[in-house]
């Protein structure tokens, strides 16, 4: 025997070789109803409708969140929150002593700063008194 060769013999009638040869000729009558152009228009088909629905979903979600943002619903606050600190030069002060001391590192007395910011000294003396 020689090496193989590739394709069908030509002259020899019969001796087509085909790649579905497991499948028999009675079989493959069977298999015709499936061609590949309409499993094309099923498979294209079934895309369509899943593009179709998540379209149909995201409006529906839009929707909701449109009506949502137009008609929202009133937020309660039972109590309003104290205020427990004072913040001044991007830092926090929980109390007029330390306070105090910040602006005794900036050569500003505590009774200058206080005339110039009443409302200031204000939220900082009632978070003192909420700390005691």
């Amino acid at each position: 025997m020689g090496p193989a060769q590739p394709g069908p013999k030509s002259g020899v009638p019969g001796a087509v070789r085909s790649f579905n040869s497991v499948v028999s000729r009675t079989d493959a009558s069977a298999l015709d109803q499936f061609t590949p152009r309409s499993r094309r228009w099923q498979r294209r088909a079934l895309a369509a409708a899943l593009i179709t629905a998540i379209a149909a979903a995201a409006l529906v979600t839009w929707l909701r969140v449109a009506h949502v943002i137009r008609h929202p619903h009133p937020v309660t606050v039972t109590k309003q929150p104290r205020v427990s600190a004072l913040v001044w030069s991007n830092r926090v002060f929980v109390d007029p002593a330390t306070f105090k001391a910040w602006l005794d590192r900036r050569n500003v007395t505590y009774a200058e700063w206080a005339r110039r910011h009443p409302r200031a000294v204000a939220i900082l003396d009632s978070a003192h008194s909420l700390r005691r």
